[in-house]
């Protein structure tokens, strides 16, 4: 997604160290009472942040992803990292 900063992180294989610094890696895991989801949070400001209506389609539906519990979302220089998630069953 040219322009819009969003990152879809891999696997590391070769387990290289110290080549770029982000945060860890978030799932959500359901709105609990007296938790606050700082990543949710961060992701609706970022969201609303946007003025290109495509780009913020596109990080509103990451949103609904992230709520779903199907990407965990990391940060690098203020933009979000995704990460897709596959559950075990």
């Amino acid at each position: 997604m040219p322009g819009l900063g969003i990152l879809v992180a891999t696997r590391n294989v070769a387990d290289v160290t110290g080549r770029s610094s982000c945060t860890e890696f978030q799932l959500y895991l359901g709105a609990r009472e007296n938790v606050v989801d700082f990543t949710e949070r961060k992701l609706v400001k970022y969201a609303d942040s946007i003025d290109d209506p495509q780009q913020k389609c596109v990080v509103n539906a990451l949103i609904l992803e992230y709520r779903l519990g199907r990407v965990a979302i990391a940060w690098k220089r203020g933009k979000p990292i995704i990460l897709h998630v596959t559950r075990e069953t």
